[in-house]
């Protein structure tokens, strides 16, 4: 479990920086790029969670990932219809 937890922070940290200090996002995308950094962390070790390397293999995964079709038939028309976008800022704590 610890290992785990080791991942989830990096993969959480380095979306974090890759989200910048301020800007919008699409919910679901996030959620989505977050799961796959943390599955292919744990799976591959860290540097899978990287970039340029993650998004090689996150195109890749998606190929393989079956489970690709139901989301599009149940909610994946909904979400493309009514897209959730999150506009956010990061301030320093003084």
């Amino acid at each position: 479990m610890e290992g785990y937890l080791d991942h989830l922070d990096t993969a959480i940290a380095r979306q974090v920086e890759e989200l910048g200090d301020s800007g919008t996002f699409e919910v679901f995308s996030l959620a989505r790029r977050l799961g796959h950094r943390l599955a292919l962390g744990c799976w591959m070790g860290d540097d899978a969670g990287a970039a340029p390397l993650l998004d090689e293999l996150i195109a890749d995964f998606e190929q393989l990932d079956g489970a690709e079709a139901l989301p599009l038939q149940i909610g994946g028309a909904a979400r493309a219809a009514a897209p959730c976008h999150v506009r956010y800022s990061c301030r320093a704590a003084s």
